[in-house]
């Protein structure tokens, strides 16, 4: 398995948080609880990236699970998303469940861009054809 404390993102956020903390003159404490979360997270999706194709062959050779690995394809490619808008890289845009006013529903799935802040924008849907 991929050791998380290497991944170059979380290198980048660590750094990143200690030297604002260090500028801020506060106690590294304040972040260092929510770093070790975003380190777990991290770490969990490093392990669906290696389990993924194993789960693949495994699944296609059973015959079963279809909708499952396209559910789990499907978070693992938020999530790569989401780390490559932490990580800074431009024009990332996936579909998300999201507070939306689209319809009188509370919440719609749309295309979102993504960035360091996390939902940058929330697009409007395209026109039906």
């Amino acid at each position: 398995m991929t050791n998380v404390d290497e991944l170059e993102e979380l290198r980048f956020i660590r750094d990143l948080h200690h030297r604002t903390i260090e500028e801020l003159g506060l106690d590294k404490a304040i972040i260092s609880g929510l770093l070790d979360e975003l380190a777990q997270l991290l770490k969990g999706v490093a392990m669906m990236k290696e389990l993924t194709p194993r789960a693949t062959d495994f699944l296609a050779k059973a015959g079963i699970g279809s909708a499952t690995l396209s559910m789990a394809y499907a978070a693992a490619q938020f999530a790569d998303a989401c780390l490559r808008g932490l990580r800074g890289d431009a024009g990332i845009v996936e579909c998300s469940y999201v507070a939306s006013q689209v319809t009188e529903l509370p919440f719609f799935a749309s295309k979102v861009r993504l960035s360091r802040g996390g939902v940058e924008e929330i697009m409007p849907p395209g026109s039906i054809k």
